[in-house]
């Protein structure tokens, strides 16, 4: 079922397509931007224009590509630290177990409320989601109050700022019960994952502190959890080269399971758990009978077998994702330092989780805030500055090496393993043949798949703001609320929560409230206020909200859960631009 025929990849504009029975060679040509739109013209002419088009913005991106100390900003922010740094488990491959650079002792709430804040209000001010990964060095059940309460103080931050703040870990499982498993049935404001290497046998890096094998534990564990979705996080080593088999296995097992993230062992020593103890080639051709399997399962309609290795943080389906996003450039491997950053016990920040308290990845900390100096190490496009990158045809999907990795296995921030680049490029190779095969055998799948990630980044891109708005608006109004009770009476839909149930809601607590349509920017003198407005004329796909505080001069001030300031809005702006449905 998968494609034997030549695909001409285009590294400078990430696109590729199907050159049949052309003469050109693949991988020795180089052709100018001419031959390459002529040769388009005679064996796709239907993508002729969209080729162009890509040409055009790609050309426009590095013309004006922003320099490096320009401060960007990100739709989402992510703060990791190391809440234990204790663990039940001795797996063979953990990275915290000899590591002399991180901190002996453990963050305290305390500090980690501060670290919340500085993300929330300083180092990513102007973004609206946020996530605190708390996965560090050890098992997070075994600092379960820590857990809860960090929980509570960022649904309250959310509350009160209308953004999304929510907590990210993996856990072992072992130390799961009925009770602990209740509570985070119940918890939705925790990202739950859990750490499974597949199989029996193929878990066997994963032991107890006496030796024996902590599968049976982990499975009863995570067994426990039968309402709500997780993910599971694999490692894979030489005992678990057959990823179509883990794939599956968990897939069929585990129920609940929406995000599969398989990733390769970060280890680069003579241990028996190395990446270098990794047959490349099997694992290569494993992923290969990945694609077969994933289109057994297509040819049988059931196109949401692949969805959980494009839901996580899975490296074949980030990769896939990056081929079918034809045209978009991966100049970076990760936000390390950029959009992501780790805090220790003492408030210092450093660019990577898995480098905390390590001063060469010290970027600040979270009184002083980012030390841009410090940071411009981290913020040099690897795909790009990399001598190595620069020269393979992979690069811009891959986004070019770790920092960590390099570092690790060649003592060089900037130089990349050729181990491992082996394994990304011709893992990215699978994914360019998997993609062109669905593109032509199999449409409906390639649709489904296409559609089903356009809604995801939909989704992800937004933040319900109605019961923010509603709690902005009766403190403005001095009336007693609580946002848990709003929460719990609102019903939020996956478009937001409708103007009706909004006015439904807030009747509870200021009679006689109901939203008017505005005919013309001039009714908006008989408008009460506070108001709610609905921002329908900015985005009718969502129910979005913000509040208006009062007018003056035929300016608005406005109070939107996108923007931590009041902005100052022109009463016509306002209504051409931003709404015609007021509530007050």
């Amino acid at each position: 079922r998968i494609i034997n025929e030549k695909i001409l990849f285009i590294k400078e504009l990430v696109n590729y397509f199907n050159i049949k029975d052309s003469k050109l060679k693949l991988e020795t040509d180089k052709i100018s931007e001419s031959e390459l739109l002529s040769l388009i013209k005679v064996i796709v002419p239907e993508q002729y224009d969209k080729f162009i088009s890509i040409i055009n913005d790609y050309n426009s991106y590095f013309l004006n590509c922003k320099k490096l100390n320009e401060k960007e900003i990100y739709p989402s922010y992510t703060l990791c630290m190391h809440p234990s740094r204790k663990c039940n488990l001795n797996c063979k491959y953990c990275f915290a177990v000899d590591n002399e650079n991180l901190p002996t002792e453990e963050i305290d709430i305390e500090l980690a409320k501060k670290a919340i804040n500085f993300m929330v209000y300083n180092w990513g001010k102007d973004a609206r989601k946020f996530t605190v990964d708390i996965a560090g060095s050890g098992e997070p059940l075994l600092k379960l109050d820590f857990v809860k309460e960090l929980s509570s103080y960022c649904k309250n931050l959310h509350y009160k700022t209308g953004k999304e703040i929510k907590i990210m870990f993996p856990s072992n499982g072992t130390l799961m019960t009925p009770k602990i498993a209740d509570y985070f049935e119940n918890e939705n404001n925790i990202l739950l994952g859990f750490s499974l290497d597949g199989n029996k046998l193929q878990n066997g890096n994963r032991m107890k502190k006496n030796g024996e094998w902590a599968y049976d534990d982990s499975v009863q564990g995570i067994n426990m959890i039968k309402k709500r979705k997780y993910g599971i996080a694999v490692t894979i080593t030489h005992l678990n080269e057959d990823v179509d088999e883990v794939y599956d296995f968990l897939i069929n097992n585990f129920k609940n399971v929406d995000a599969i993230s398989m990733q390769v062992v970060r280890e680069y020593s003579n241990s028996d758990v190395s990446f270098y103890n990794i047959d490349i080639q099997n694992l290569l051709l494993h992923y290969k009978k990945l694609t077969e399997k994933i289109l057994c399962n297509f040819d049988k309609k059931k196109y949401e077998y692949i969805l959980p290795l494009l839901l996580g943080a899975d490296t074949f389906g980030a990769y896939f994702l990056r081929v079918i996003s034809k045209g978009k450039i991966h100049r970076f491997r990760c936000g390390a330092g950029r959009c992501i950053v780790s805090v220790d016990n003492t408030g210092k920040l450093y660019s990577c989780s898995v480098e905390n308290g390590n001063s060469e990845y010290e970027i600040g900390d979270i009184f002083n805030g980012i030390d841009e100096e410090k940071v411009a190490m981290f913020s040099h496009p690897t795909a790009d500055f990399n001598s190595d990158c620069k020269s393979c045809w992979a690069s811009y999907i891959c986004g070019g090496e770790c920092f960590v990795t390099a570092k690790k296995s060649r003592n060089n921030f900037y130089l990349s393993n050729k181990s491992v680049c082996e394994f990304r490029k011709g893992l990215i190779e699978i994914c360019i043949i998997f993609a062109q095969t669905l593109l032509e055998n199999y449409p409906k799948a390639y649709e489904y798949i296409i559609k089903t990630l356009k809604k995801r980044t939909f989704f992800e891109s937004i933040v319900d703001s109605s019961a923010w708005a509603m709690g902005h608006y009766l403190d403005i109004k001095n009336i007693d609320y609580k946002y848990e009770d709003i929460e719990c009476m609102l019903d939020s839909s996956d478009i937001g929560t409708s103007p009706e149930n909004l006015k439904q809601v807030l009747n509870r607590y200021s009679k006689g409230f109901t939203f008017y349509e505005i005919t013309d920017e001039k009714c908006m003198d008989e408008i009460k206020l506070p108001a709610i407005a609905l921002l329908n004329r900015m985005d009718n796909m969502y129910y979005e909200y913000a509040v208006i505080k009062k007018v003056n001069d035929n300016v608005l001030t406005l109070k939107t859960n996108f923007n931590d300031d009041d902005l100052n809005v022109p009463v016509d702006d306002f209504f051409d631009r931003c709404s015609n449905i007021v509530g007050f």
